[in-house]
């Protein structure tokens, strides 16, 4: 049994410097500055009986994105090889 839906509007970022790694009697420093990259939709598929998530980032939302996610899922174990899915 799957559960499926999506997130629209997410926030794309990067960072604009990489994190500094733990030195000696200081913790990581992590730098709040970022470039903005657009949004995107997150779409994810949720595996209830296996607590398994399946997810996707995509430029929209749509039935193009959903379908992509549903062929995502159907290449995967154990749905790959079932005989039939509803």
């Amino acid at each position: 049994m799957l559960s499926a839906d999506e997130k629209p509007g997410v926030q794309a970022r990067m960072r604009i410097h990489l994190p500094l790694p733990l030195g000696t009697g200081r913790a990581m420093w992590i730098e709040s500055e970022y470039h903005r990259l657009g949004t995107l939709a997150y779409l994810a598929a949720y595996d209830v009986h296996r607590a398994r998530i399946m997810g996707r980032c995509e430029p929209t939302t749509g039935i193009r994105p959903f379908t992509a996610l549903v062929d995502q899922v159907m290449q995967s174990e154990p749905y790959a090889s079932a005989r039939r899915v509803f």
